[in-house]
Formats: C-alpha cells, structure tokens, sequence
C-alpha cells in the first residue's frame, strides 16, 4: 500500500476502529478500498484512495477529499489535522446527518450531490439538476421519495440572483 494508503488508513481506523476488517486492499494493492453496506439495506458506502486521494461514495454519488484542506497562497498554519474533512464527513454521514440528494429529469438520473441536513432545507432551489429530487440516507431515516421540485421556489430563486435596479438611487453618497 503506498504511503498515503497508509496515513489514510490509520486515520480512519482511528476514527472507527470497528471496521478495521473491512478494510481491504485493492487489487493493485497500492491503495485501500473499502466497502460497507448500508443498515437501510439501500447502497453501500465506498472509500477508495486510488490516485493518492481519497474518494467517498454512496449511490451514485461521489466526492473526493484531499489529505489536508489548503488554499492556493496560504501561507499561514493549517488548523487541521490530516484528513479530518472526510473523516468528519463520514461521521456526519452515519448518523444521517448529512444524506445523498439525487436529481432526475424525466425520469433519468441528472445529477447527486451531499446534502448536510445541519445547515441545508431539503427544498430544491437554484442548485436543482432536475424536475425532480430524493433523499438516500445511510440508516434510511432520512430518506425521501423522488419528489417534484416547485417551480415556483425555483423562479424565486433565480429572480433573486437577478442583477438589482438602480432605480431612485441617483444623487444619493
């Protein structure tokens, strides 16, 4: 396994030492993958750090982490510790605080994205990819069924991004 495999790995089996026998090497065995079904019985949890970056999964959805967050040009000290944006991530995902959104359109997947529950509405506003939209949890408490997006939330957003009229400002400092 090569050495950002390996950080990875004791980061995360830290982080949850109970799943230290689902971890598997890949073929190759230069990286680790990891494969949990979901409680809900409805998809799998996939972490990959194939191409020395790690890679989380769920349904159709994916996002990819790097080891420490940074900033082109920072060059002050980083706060974090390696990997503890994916590592909270996936803690914020089992316990259904964060869950997978999934577009349609017409019928057809158009799109998914990590919706955190903490922070976000479930309504579909400016960021939809579809006519409709679920919710795919890991417990499956979160759960929604495909859903028609309002279109009249959808104008209001998009009204709302509209460039503001200077109408009655004149002379004013």
């Amino acid at each position: 396994m090569d050495s950002f495999s390996e950080r990875f790995t004791k980061a995360l089996l830290d982080a949850f030492p109970e799943w230290s026998d689902l971890v598997r090497q890949s073929v190759r065995e230069d990286h680790l993958e990891l494969e949990i079904a979901a409680p809900s019985g409805k998809g799998q949890l996939l972490v990959s750090t194939a191409g020395e970056e790690v890679t989380v999964g769920f349904d159709r959805w994916h996002q990819h982490f790097n080891e420490i967050y940074w900033l082109p040009g920072y060059e002050g000290e980083l706060n974090e510790e390696p990997f503890e944006r994916v590592i909270q991530f996936l803690r914020d995902f089992l316990i259904d605080r964060v869950v997978i959104r999934i577009w349609t359109k017409n019928g057809e997947y158009a799109g998914s994205s990590a919706l955190h529950l903490w922070y976000s509405s479930n309504d579909c506003r400016g960021d939809c990819l579809g006519d409709h939209y679920s919710l795919k949890s890991w417990s499956g408490r979160g759960d929604l069924p495909s859903t028609p997006i309002n279109p009249d939330e959808l104008r209001k957003y998009f009204q709302s991004l509209e460039p503001r009229s200077n109408e009655g400002s004149e002379g004013r400092v």
